[in-house]
Protein backbone atom coordinates (compact mmCIF):
# COMPACT_ATOMS: atom_id res chain seq x y z
CA UNK A 1 0.00 0.00 0.00
CA UNK A 2 1.35 3.61 -1.03
CA UNK A 3 1.86 6.44 1.61
CA UNK A 4 -0.93 7.92 -0.35
CA UNK A 5 -3.10 5.06 -0.15
CA UNK A 6 -2.89 4.59 3.76
CA UNK A 7 -2.47 8.46 4.57
CA UNK A 8 -6.24 8.92 2.12
CA UNK A 9 -7.90 6.05 3.74
CA UNK A 10 -7.74 7.95 7.14
CA UNK A 11 -8.92 10.95 5.90
CA UNK A 12 -12.83 12.48 5.56
CA UNK A 13 -14.06 13.33 2.46
CA UNK A 14 -10.55 13.42 0.44
CA UNK A 15 -11.21 13.97 -3.22
CA UNK A 16 -8.80 13.98 -6.00
CA UNK A 17 -8.41 17.51 -7.61
CA UNK A 18 -5.55 16.78 -10.21
CA UNK A 19 -3.10 14.06 -10.42
CA UNK A 20 -0.85 12.84 -7.29
CA UNK A 21 -3.28 15.84 -5.16
CA UNK A 22 -6.22 15.80 -3.31
CA UNK A 23 -7.57 17.76 -0.50
CA UNK A 24 -9.62 16.64 2.18
CA UNK A 25 -11.39 17.72 5.47
CA UNK A 26 -8.22 18.17 8.20
CA UNK A 27 -8.64 15.97 11.21
CA UNK A 28 -6.34 18.10 12.89
CA UNK A 29 -8.91 20.84 14.37
CA UNK A 30 -12.58 21.13 14.18
CA UNK A 31 -14.22 22.76 11.64
CA UNK A 32 -18.31 23.52 11.89
CA UNK A 33 -18.05 23.84 7.96
CA UNK A 34 -15.84 20.82 8.07
CA UNK A 35 -14.35 22.87 4.89
CA UNK A 36 -11.83 21.07 2.46
CA UNK A 37 -8.93 22.51 4.04
CA UNK A 38 -6.26 19.92 4.01
CA UNK A 39 -4.47 19.35 0.96
CA UNK A 40 -2.19 16.64 0.50
CA UNK A 41 0.11 16.67 -2.82
CA UNK A 42 2.91 12.66 -3.80
CA UNK A 43 5.58 13.67 -4.91
CA UNK A 44 7.72 10.69 -6.05
CA UNK A 45 6.42 8.89 -3.67
CA UNK A 46 6.51 11.86 -0.61
CA UNK A 47 3.40 13.05 0.67
CA UNK A 48 3.88 16.73 1.28
CA UNK A 49 0.68 17.70 3.86
CA UNK A 50 -0.48 21.20 4.42
CA UNK A 51 -3.49 22.61 6.13
CA UNK A 52 -4.49 26.07 5.36
CA UNK A 53 -6.10 26.30 8.64
CA UNK A 54 -2.93 26.43 10.08
CA UNK A 55 -2.66 23.42 11.59
CA UNK A 56 0.83 21.32 12.33
CA UNK A 57 1.45 18.19 10.88
CA UNK A 58 2.14 16.38 13.81
CA UNK A 59 -1.00 17.27 14.86
CA UNK A 60 -2.75 15.83 11.77
CA UNK A 61 -0.68 12.62 11.75
CA UNK A 62 -1.51 12.38 15.46
CA UNK A 63 -5.26 13.16 14.66
CA UNK A 64 -5.14 10.07 12.19
CA UNK A 65 -2.43 7.55 14.00
CA UNK A 66 0.04 7.91 11.65
CA UNK A 67 3.71 8.89 12.04
CA UNK A 68 6.34 11.08 9.71
CA UNK A 69 7.46 7.44 8.24
CA UNK A 70 3.94 7.28 6.60
CA UNK A 71 4.05 9.99 4.31
CA UNK A 72 6.80 7.66 2.19
CA UNK A 73 6.45 4.92 -0.21
CA UNK A 74 10.15 3.85 1.03
CA UNK A 75 11.24 3.84 4.56
CA UNK A 76 13.97 6.49 5.64
CA UNK A 77 16.82 3.92 5.18
CA UNK A 78 16.11 4.48 1.73
CA UNK A 79 18.47 6.82 0.76
CA UNK A 80 21.32 7.83 -1.51
CA UNK A 81 24.63 5.97 -1.90
CA UNK A 82 27.22 8.41 -1.23
CA UNK A 83 29.65 8.20 -5.13
CA UNK A 84 32.22 10.32 -6.20
CA UNK A 85 31.83 13.34 -8.54
CA UNK A 86 28.04 13.95 -8.11
CA UNK A 87 26.44 16.61 -10.31
CA UNK A 88 25.39 19.74 -8.45
CA UNK A 89 21.67 18.58 -8.94
CA UNK A 90 22.86 15.01 -7.84
CA UNK A 91 24.26 16.96 -4.49
CA UNK A 92 21.29 19.27 -3.89
CA UNK A 93 18.47 16.10 -4.05
CA UNK A 94 20.98 14.27 -1.77
CA UNK A 95 21.36 17.63 0.70
CA UNK A 96 17.27 17.69 1.00
CA UNK A 97 17.05 13.88 1.63
CA UNK A 98 19.58 14.18 4.31
CA UNK A 99 18.18 17.17 6.09
CA UNK A 100 14.53 16.10 5.65
CA UNK A 101 15.84 12.76 7.85
CA UNK A 102 17.62 15.41 10.51
CA UNK A 103 14.02 17.18 10.31
CA UNK A 104 12.60 13.58 11.05
CA UNK A 105 14.34 12.76 13.92
CA UNK A 106 13.75 16.28 15.26
CA UNK A 107 10.15 16.09 15.05
CA UNK A 108 10.37 13.29 17.17
CA UNK A 109 12.80 14.33 19.94
CA UNK A 110 10.81 17.73 19.70
CA UNK A 111 7.61 15.90 21.11
CA UNK A 112 9.33 14.46 23.90
CA UNK A 113 9.94 10.77 22.14
CA UNK A 114 13.92 9.65 22.14
CA UNK A 115 14.84 8.34 19.51
CA UNK A 116 16.05 4.74 18.79
CA UNK A 117 20.04 3.73 18.93
CA UNK A 118 19.24 3.15 14.99
CA UNK A 119 17.96 6.50 14.37
CA UNK A 120 20.55 8.21 15.88
CA UNK A 121 22.90 6.40 13.79
CA UNK A 122 21.09 7.28 11.18
CA UNK A 123 21.10 10.96 11.91
CA UNK A 124 24.65 11.23 12.62
CA UNK A 125 25.08 9.39 8.60
CA UNK A 126 22.70 12.09 7.52
CA UNK A 127 24.58 15.34 9.18
CA UNK A 128 28.54 13.25 7.62
CA UNK A 129 26.72 13.30 4.22
CA UNK A 130 25.78 17.14 4.16
CA UNK A 131 28.73 18.23 5.61
CA UNK A 132 30.72 16.27 2.57
CA UNK A 133 28.31 17.15 0.51
CA UNK A 134 29.53 20.68 0.35
CA UNK A 135 33.15 19.71 -0.95
CA UNK A 136 33.46 19.47 -4.96
CA UNK A 137 34.84 15.65 -5.28
CA UNK A 138 31.97 13.97 -2.93
CA UNK A 139 33.22 10.91 -1.78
Amino acid sequence: MSAADKFLAKLSRAMKTGEGQWRAVCPGHSSSGRSLTLSVRDVDGRLLVHCFAGCEVTDILAAVGLQFSDLYDAPLGHHFEPTSGLRASERLALLEHESLVVLLVLADIRKDQPPAPETLDRLMLAVSRISRARFSSYG
